[in-house]
């Protein structure tokens, strides 16, 4: 593998981690527990990473191409991590919630993939790195090997309460204004009627942009989004409306 070669993979690589490192990946204010831990251990094997290539950096031997080829793997994973937290950083709260399940199956799988990359980078074959690079990988292999698949039983009990809820109103079983209350204020953090107004919308422009292949069916969201909107003046009334009339008049 020539050198051209070798400084244009780790080049590639280190500028990609360097812009996702710049990032804050986690937000505190996220539903999915699992999506912060993801991230922040995405950002660990980011610090590693750039350890790794930091120390190849400057070498003056050129890289094996089993090294090359691990590389840019690593920088396609990286790609593909940034493009799911992106997703869920821009989704809505209720859209999160209903997508629990996909949500945390595409965050194994990816962990499940930067397992198998740890696995095959053939760190003995870089006589650059230190024995105290090699442990901290080794023990980032070890680590990997044992993730499992992770739903939190807090956010699908929910999921399952807004199911529940949309069910009881079609057999005219209508929750109370304390049980609303309870689920969107209390559990969810949907605190106005602006930050209802936002979830409305994002659910509204998901059915109509994904009308074919969407879950739930457009059907299901339809029900959810009318029970949303009877919440929101239920529970905050014409708040947002008294608001942008008091700005037109200012």
């Amino acid at each position: 593998m020539s050198s051209s070669t070798s400084s244009s993979a780790v080049t590639s690589v280190r500028l990609f981690l360097a812009l996702s490192m710049s990032r804050r990946l986690d937000s505190p204010n996220r539903l999915h527990k699992q999506v912060m831990i993801f991230s922040r251990s995405l950002l660990r094997k980011i610090e590693m990473f750039v350890v790794l290539l930091d120390s190849v950096r400057d070498s003056t031997s050129n890289l094996p191409s089993t090294v090359i080829l691990c590389l840019k793997e690593l920088y396609l994973l990286l790609f593909r991590s940034k493009i799911l937290l992106d997703c869920c950083a821009q989704s809505s709260k209720l859209w999160l919630l209903l997508q629990n399940h996909s949500v945390s199956g595409h965050l194994h799988d990816l962990n499940q993939e930067f397992s198998t990359l740890l696995d095959v980078i053939p760190l003995n074959k870089l006589d650059v790195l230190s024995n105290d690079v090699k442990e901290v990988f080794a023990l980032f292999q070890q680590q990997s090997r044992n993730a499992k698949l992770f739903i939190d039983k807090h956010d699908d009990a929910l999921r399952l309460k807004f199911f529940k809820m949309l069910s009881d109103i079609e057999t005219g079983s209508i929750p109370s204004v304390q049980e609303f209350c309870e689920f969107f204020v209390k559990r969810l953090g949907i605190v106005d009627a602006t930050a209802c107004r936002a979830e409305l919308e994002f659910l509204e422009e998901h059915i109509l942009n994904h009308e074919d292949d969407i879950k739930p069916s457009t059907f299901v969201l339809s029900g959810f989004v009318a029970m949303i909107r009877y919440c929101r003046f239920l529970l905050f009334g014409f708040e947002e409306d008294e608001v942008e009339i008091t700005r037109e008049k200012n």
